[in-house]
C-alpha cells in the first residue's frame, strides 16, 4: 500500500476518532427554552438552590423495603430514602436521597408497608406516602410543605459521567441538557416532566400544574426540588430503566437519544432486538448483525479490494514517475493522476467502505453503551456485554487483561500484513504502521463494552478472511 493511500486511510481514522468523542463524550449542546415562555424560566437568582441542602445528622438508622421492582433504603431521622436499587438489574444503585423534606429532618418516621405503598408517619401528624402505581411509577403523598428534595443523584466525574443529563418537557418534545449546562443555568418547570438520566435508568418527575420544580446543581448532587405552601402534595415518579416497552407506557419514549446518527440507530437496535428474537441470545445477535452489515457492503468491499490490487501492481510505474520527476512536484502529480485515468482507478476506491461504515458504527455505539436489555447479558466467556470482558480462569493477571481488544489487535496486526505484503514503501516505515493500527485501535477499544467489541471483531474477520482470500488470488 502506498505512501498517499496509507496517508488517507489515517486521516479519516482519525477524523471518525474525533467525530465519535465529540459526539458521544463531549456533552451535547442543550436546546435551551425561551425566556419569554410563561412555564420555563433560567434566571438564575430565582431558581438557585442553597449549597447547604439540610440533609439529616450523620447519625441515622437505614431500613431496607423490598418491593416488586425496587429495593428502597428509607433513612431517619427524616423519614426519606437514601438509595434505590433496582431488583432486575445489577450495580443500579445511581439514585439517591429522594423526598428529603428539610422541614422535618430531625424526626423519627415510623414505617407501614403494603404491597401497594410505603407510609412514613411522625407522632405529631407529618406523613410521606410514596404509592407503587406499577411499571416503574411513583406517587409521593405529602403533608409536608417547604422544600421538598424529589430526587438527587450524584454528578459522576468518571466516564460514566458522559452519560448524565438533564431531561425535560414544556409543551414540546422532551429535551436533553448537560450537566455543565444546569450548572450554570439552573432550570424552573412549572408543567411537563423534569428528570436525571443516567446510563440506563431515567428519575423524571411527571409535574403536577402551578408547581414550580427547580433542576440544579446542589455541591456535588443534581437535585430536583420544589416548594410548596400546600397543606397535601402530590406528585409522580418514573424512577426506572431506559426500556422502550416500559417508557411507551408512560408516554416517554423521547427520553431515549442516540445522537446525532438517532434514526439510523434505532433502524439498526429494530433488526438487533429481532435477531435476538430468533438467537436467543445478545452475543449471537450482535455477530449475526455484524454479518448482515458486512454483506450488505460486500459490494464494495469487493469493489475496494480490486481498487487495492491494482494499486499495488501500479507501484512499479508511480515508484519510475517518482525517480523522473523527483524535482518537478506538479509534473508527478499530473502523471501519477494520468496513470489512474488509463487503468480507470480511483484511488479514494479503498476507502469508500470505511466512509459508508462510518455513520453505522457511530449509531451502533451509543445502542451497544446504553441498551439496557444488554446489561448482564453473557456470551462464551464474557459475563456482560455491558462491560469489558475478562478471562477469569486466568487467575489474578486474567482478571485485570481485556481479552478481546487483545484479539481483535492480534487480528488487525495480521490484517495489515497482509496489505503489505506486496507494498513498495520503505520496510522499516512499513513495520511502524503495521505496528501502529493494531496498538491504536487496541488502546481506543480496550474500555469498550464487550459488545461493541464483538461487533468490530466480527466485522474485521469477515474484511480480514477476504483480503486473505484475495491475497491468494493470482
Amino acid at each position: 500500500m502506498n505512501s498517499e493511500k496509507r496517508l488517507i486511510i489515517a486521516f479519516t481514522l482519525s477524523l471518525g476518532i474525533l467525530f465519535l468523542f465529540q459526539t458521544f463524550f463531549v456533552p451535547p449542546p442543550s436546546k435551551t427554552p425561551q425566556k419569554t415562555t410563561q412555564n420555563v424560566d433560567i434566571t438564575k437568582e430565582q431558581t438557585m438552590v442553597s449549597e447547604e441542602k439540610n440533609l439529616p445528622p450523620a447519625e441515622e438508622t437505614l431500613t431496607e423495603v423490598e418491593t416488586d421492582e425496587y429495593i428502597l433504603t428509607i433513612c431517619n431521622p427524616g423519614g426519606y430514602v437514601k438509595n434505590v436499587s433496582f431488583k432486575k438489574y445489577e450495580d443500579s444503585q445511581e439514585f439517591s436521597n429522594l423526598f428529603v423534606t428539610p422541614a422535618v429532618k430531625d424526626k423519627d418516621f415510623d414505617i407501614q408497608i403494603s404491597s401497594k405503598s410505603i407510609r412514613l408517619s411522625t407522632k405529631d401528624g407529618f406523613y410521606k406516602q410514596i404509592n407503587l402505581k406499577g411499571d416503574y411509577l411513583l406517587q409521593l403523598e405529602t403533608n409536608v410543605s417547604g422544600e421538598i428534595s424529589i430526587l438527587s443523584g450524584e454528578v459522576f466525574n468518571n466516564m460514566d459521567g458522559r452519560y448524565q443529563e438533564i431531561v425535560y418537557k414544556s409543551g414540546g418534545d422532551i429535551q436533553h441538557s448537560s450537566i455543565s449546562k444546569i450548572r450554570k443555568n439552573p432550570i424552573s418547570l412549572t408543567e411537563g416532566l423534569i428528570g436525571l438520566r443516567n446510563r440506563y435508568f431515567t428519575a423524571a418527575v411527571i409535574l403536577p400544574d402551578k408547581e414550580r420544580f427547580v433542576a440544579s446543581i446542589v455541591d456535588k448532587y443534581v437535585d430536583i426540588s420544589l416548594n410548596t405552601n400546600k397543606l397535601k402534595t402530590n406528585i409522580e415518579l418514573y424512577l426506572g430503566p431506559e426500556k422502550t416497552s416500559i417508557l411507551k407506557k408512560h408516554d416517554l419514549q423521547g427520553l431515549v437519544k442516540y445522537g446525532f446518527f438517532h434514526p439510523i440507530a434505532i433502524f439498526l437496535l429494530k433488526i438487533l432486538t429481532l435477531l435476538f428474537a430468533l438467537f436467543h441470545n445478545w452475543g449471537l445477535a450482535i455477530i449475526a448483525l455484524s454479518a448482515l452489515i458486512y454483506l450488505a457492503f460486500s459490494p464494495l468491499t469487493k469493489k475496494s479490494a480490486q481498487s487495492f490490487k491494482k494499486m499495488q501492481e501500479l507501484q512499479p510505474q508511480m515508484e519510475a514517475l517518482k525517480v523522473k520527476y523527483k524535482t518537478d512536484s506538479q509534473r508527478l502529480n499530473q502523471e501519477i493522476m494520468k496513470l489512474y485515468s488509463e487503468n480507470k482507478l480511483n484511488p479514494l476506491g479503498g476507502c469508500l467502505p470505511l466512509f459508508i461504515q462510518l455513520p453505522i458504527f457511530f449509531a451502533l455505539y451509543p445502542i451497544l453503551m446504553r441498551f439496557i436489555e444488554i446489561k448482564g447479558a453473557s456470551f462464551l466467556w464474557i459475563k456482560d456485554l455491558s462491560k469489558p470482558d475478562t478471562l477469569s480462569f486466568l487467575g489474578a493477571v486474567g482478571d485485570k487483561i481485556h481479552v478481546l481488544p487483545v484479539l481483535m489487535a492480534g487480528l488487525m496486526f495480521f490484517q495489515q500484513k497482509l496489505n503489505s505484503s506486496k507494498s513498495a514503501i520503505n520496510p522499516e516505515q512499513q513495520k511502524m504502521m503495521t505496528l501502529f493500527f493494531p496498538i491504536f485501535f487496541g488502546v481506543i477499544f480496550y474500555s469498550f463494552p464487550a459488545g461493541l467489541v464483538l461487533y468490530w471483531f466480527t466485522n474485521s474477520l469477515f474484511s480480514t478472511a477476504y483480503q486473505y482470500k484475495i491475497s491468494k488470488q493470482k
